[in-house]
């Protein structure tokens, strides 16, 4: 017959570690954030730094948008990249005191994702202008010579227009593809392959926060509509490239677990 004892000795010890497992991802991994740095070659003159940040899911200065805007100081971007999902739902002031210090040589640039589509009021572009930031909805901008950046709205909240979006490109020309949703990708990438040529376009996605909870040997145990068989990380489809970050910020859940959030910094060359 078991040991009453050893059992209740069992189940404390069970109980502890699932609380401790809860605090950790609510408390601890939601604001360790996570560096990662990649290249892609996209054939341009010389290189730019990209730093890609997405879901934030703001509701003013947190621990970890400090903790973001100190790796920006520190890796000094030509380029900010923000795919969607900014605030938190209700309206973008919460997103003020964030964008407000984001800064670039070549600019700051921003797409709506499926958020701010659902739950939010609608910002004019001269709100985003005052704070030096230029929200792209399905269109394209030269920021140096030799390379656009597209903006492409959401998929599984707006009406993407992948196809006017890219006709500013000139037919050969680099292009770096903003917008949300990674299934956006399927559409987008036999246009710009079609637009820019082979190996001339990289796409940068959010939306799946990686999964935000991960389990051992599982991995993802969910990911929101609109993310395909996409979580994070490098993908392609033929010759057209994307990298999917896991994002800052929570959604439904204020946890993450074996899924830190990710500023993404990617050199194009």
């Amino acid at each position: 017959m078991p040991d009453p004892r050893r059992l209740r000795r069992w189940k404390f010890a069970a109980v502890g570690a699932v609380v401790a497992v809860v605090l950790y991802a609510w408390l601890v991994e939601t604001r360790w954030v996570e560096v990662t740095h990649a290249t892609e070659t996209i054939g341009l003159e010389s290189p730019i730094r990209v730093a890609h940040l997405t879901d934030l899911h703001t509701r003013g200065l947190g621990a970890a948008e400090e903790r973001v805007l100190a790796i920006l100081e520190d890796t000094k971007p030509d380029l900010i990249a923000i795919t969607g999902d900014t605030v938190d739902g209700g309206n973008w002031e919460a997103a003020r005191p964030v964008l407000s210090r984001l800064h670039a040589p070549l600019g700051v640039f921003l797409v709506d994702g499926n958020w701010e589509h659902w739950s939010m009021a609608h910002a004019p572009s001269r709100w985003f202008a005052a704070l030096g930031v230029r929200r792209l909805d399905n269109e394209a901008v030269r920021v140096r010579g030799d390379l656009h950046v597209v903006g492409i709205d959401d998929r599984t909240g707006g009406s993407p227009k992948p196809a006017p979006a890219l006709e500013p490109v000139p037919k050969g020309g680099a292009a770096l593809l903003l917008f949300h949703s990674p299934i956006e990708f399927d559409v987008v990438a036999p246009m710009a392959r079609e637009r820019c040529g082979a190996s001339r376009a990289l796409a940068l996605a959010g939306h799946t926060h990686g999964g935000q909870i991960r389990l051992p040997w599982l991995g993802a145990i969910w990911t929101p509509p609109g993310s395909g068989s996409y979580v994070e990380g490098a993908y392609a489809l033929g010759e057209m490239r994307m990298r999917v970050s896991r994002g800052i910020g929570t959604s439904v859940v204020p946890m993450r677990l074996a899924c830190r959030p990710e500023v993404s910094i990617v050199t194009l060359r």
